[in-house]
């Protein structure tokens, strides 16, 4: 479970960063809350008996850019925990294609082949929860379908993956 979870991990911001289609970017959050209350972050420990990925550390990284990037500094006493989410699911499908087949002179179409085409899709999910309310104010999702199977993954795919989300983020004012 532990390694199928990192090898999602690993491979899901390349399949986001830049393969077969554009991602699709969701986000939503607590339109009550005043996200200038909000200075400090942190990560999610992981539980007894586990630890942290390399992949989930480039993860921690990228998303600490971001949050730097809107003024969020990490602390030991954070206003806001992230919890992360990657979900990897391979398929196949099967399409149908016209073959042209006869006997004896007399050729035409009849019959379909059966034309495999393997897919990845591939999914992160980032939650930010305020732990004194225990309650969620964001959550941001990127997913996308991919061709093929695993492939490999770099920090640049990280970064711009989890960028994409960040893009969504909510601006510093109360909204209503």
């Amino acid at each position: 479970m532990r390694i199928a979870h990192s090898l999602s991990l690993a491979t899901l911001c390349l399949a986001l960063a830049g393969c077969a289609n554009e991602p699709t970017v969701q986000s939503d959050y607590d339109h009550s809350v005043n996200f200038t209350h909000y200075q400090t972050y942190n990560f999610a420990q992981p539980g007894a008996g586990r630890y942290l990925t390399l992949q989930q550390k480039y993860l921690q990284d990228a998303i600490g850019l971001q949050m730097a990037q809107r003024g969020y500094q990490r602390s030991d006493k954070p206003d806001l925990i992230i919890y992360t989410h990657s979900q990897l699911e391979d398929g196949m499908e099967y399409g149908l294609s016209p073959a042209f087949v006869g006997w004896g002179g007399a050729w035409q179409w009849q019959n379909y082949d059966r034309m495999p085409e393997q897919w990845t899709e591939n999914s992160l999910v980032i939650d930010v929860v305020d732990p004194q309310k225990k309650q969620q104010v964001w959550q941001g999702a990127i997913s996308q379908f991919s061709p093929g199977y695993n492939q490999a993954l770099t920090t640049s795919d990280v970064n711009h993956a989890v960028a994409n989300v960040f893009k969504q983020w909510p601006t510093n004012t109360v909204s209503g």
